[in-house]
């Protein structure tokens, strides 16, 4: 919808509001197409258009009032003791109801079918077990399924190009319902409906970007786990070849500890300490005390053709 209102569509919005509250027996859908039609006919002539409005607001006003007198004249029973099963059942039931009537958007076209959500089939869903159920049921219920969803994002691994897509997607589909309403309005200009068309094929390019993508995940993570396969039968094939496919391929995460690629650290380290060492102030302990320093130790142990980073000097 555009961001600045203008009087027409002001105009527009009262006479739908009006019309569907003048009919409050036909369905929220078939209301509003019959508003829409309606108002096409006589869109032109802004008298016609505010006659109706204030009759439709009569007709709405009078039936208020006749429902307040019906409920003012029936007198309220008194129930005694516990409430029945029923009638607890019946106020969440109520509720339900209410709340799909009021979440249920206006599809007036294919289009905006194919861009609404599926959130709203699965909170209809819930509200239903929920009535059934009762309060215990549906805590535990709840509680599961925050339990899973956390897990599932814990395990899921993050895929910042489909991430970006996905965004794409959903802009998209924003601006599209958004022109749609304006069209469906009669209110659309040409360069609006240039604009529609765009986006439909922007949409459909971006979609299929997003299955490739998932494709192209789900592709290499079998291939990751086909060569992991054939590597450890290897190594299991010739334990010779197994020391260097494993500098090649490595099943453990994370950085590998430099005894790798030096074994014979600690008894360099010994052997410097010992030539440029001194005996312990202690006489019966056997502890050598270094006079070098870390960096002075880094250079000795670099001589001998190991270039190892200060830190790992110390944690040894």
């Amino acid at each position: 919808m555009p961001s600045n209102k203008t009087p027409r569509y002001c105009l527009y919005r009262t006479f739908v509001d009006a019309y569907m509250k003048g009919h409050p027996g036909i369905t929220r859908c078939l209301s509003h197409t019959a508003a829409q039609t309606e108002w096409n006919e006589i869109k032109t002539d802004e008298k016609l258009v505010k006659q109706k409005i204030e009759e439709y607001l009569e007709i709405f006003n009078s039936k208020g009032e006749s429902v307040v007198d019906q409920s003012e004249s029936e007198p309220v029973k008194k129930t005694r003791g516990r409430k029945k099963k029923s009638e607890t059942n019946s106020q969440p039931a109520k509720e339900g109801r209410v709340g799909k009537r009021r979440r249920k958007r206006v599809r007036s076209s294919d289009i905006e079918n194919d861009l609404i959500n599926e959130n709203e089939e699965n909170e209809d869903q819930e509200i239903e077990n929920n009535t059934v159920n009762g309060g215990e049921e549906t805590s535990k219920k709840k509680t599961e399924k925050i339990r899973t969803a956390a897990e599932i994002l814990a395990k899921k691994t993050r895929a910042p190009a489909q991430e970006k897509v996905s965004k794409e997607i959903y802009e998209i589909n924003e601006r599209i319902i958004q022109l749609v309403q304006v069209k469906n309005m009669g209110m659309a200009t040409a360069e609006q409906e240039k604009q529609l068309k765009k986006l439909l094929v922007e949409q459909k390019k971006k979609s299929n970007d997003l299955k490739r993508l998932k494709a192209e995940q789900s592709a290499k993570k079998r291939a990751r786990e086909i060569k992991k396969r054939k590597i450890e039968a290897l190594c299991e094939k010739n334990p010779e070849l197994a020391a260097e496919l494993n500098k090649i391929y490595r099943p453990i995460i994370g950085r590998p500890p430099i005894e790798e690629e030096c074994p014979d650290l600690l008894q360099i380290i010994e052997e410097i300490a010992k030539v440029g060492g001194a005996a312990d102030d202690n006489r019966r302990s056997q502890t050598i005390r270094p006079c070098l320093t870390l960096d002075d130790l880094r250079e000795k142990i670099k001589e001998r053709g190991y270039d190892i980073k200060r830190s790992t000097l110390y944690y040894r």
